[in-house]
């Protein structure tokens, strides 16, 4: 198994823990899960880190736990923990992709699929997406972001060109002259193309 066994009571339950590393957050909790005497394994439940190392209590949850644990059994597993911390194997539990990653697919989505004003590259490099079509464009690319999420951390980058007075958006003019509102989103695909020339 990817865990580290911390303890086996004298019922044979085990009690595994490992860390799972959320690389979209850029955080880390502790995952543990018990492996009864037949070798089921319980589903995977979490506790922070910052809680193993500051909180008195925290390996109280051992007590609701199948396989009978005693007080004995929880100090013994309380100082299991504090020796094996830092040695817990790492296994990945992002729900989402990094920004960055999710930034250059919604780029090289509206490369690959330009329809005129809706979807396309302007001149200065924005890749711009009618805001009517955003959400089903997230929910194509399952970056695991929403719209909100996105949105917030590409303004927080200054990747996002917004019309003054506006959160997110921008007024742009269709071929007919008729305003609407679009995502203008700076072109990382257009930026490492100019960098490779």
């Amino acid at each position: 198994m990817n865990s580290t066994l911390i303890y086996k009571n004298d019922m044979g339950y085990e009690l595994h823990m490992v860390i799972l590393v959320d690389n979209s957050k850029k955080k880390q909790s502790i995952g543990y899960f018990v492996v009864s005497p037949d070798g089921k394994m319980s589903e995977i439940e979490k506790i922070s880190r910052s809680k193993i190392i500051t909180s008195k209590n925290w390996c109280n949850f051992v007590y609701d736990l199948l396989g009978d644990f005693n007080r004995e059994d929880v100090e013994r597993i309380r100082n299991e923990v504090s020796m094996k911390l830092q040695e817990l194997k790492k296994v990945e539990d992002s729900r989402a992709i990094g920004i960055d990653e999710a930034h250059h697919m919604i780029c090289k989505y509206v490369e690959q699929n330009n329809i005129e004003d809706f979807v396309f590259v302007d001149d200065e490099g924005y890749c711009n997406i009618d805001t009517r079509r955003f959400d089903s464009i997230l929910k194509e690319l399952e970056t695991g972001y929403t719209k909100l999420q996105i949105l917030r951390a590409l303004k927080v980058k200054e990747a996002l060109k917004i019309s003054k007075g506006r959160p997110f958006d921008y007024r742009l003019y269709d071929k007919d002259k008729n305003p609407y509102w679009a995502y203008r989103i700076k072109n990382v695909l257009y930026k490492e193309k100019n960098d490779v020339n």
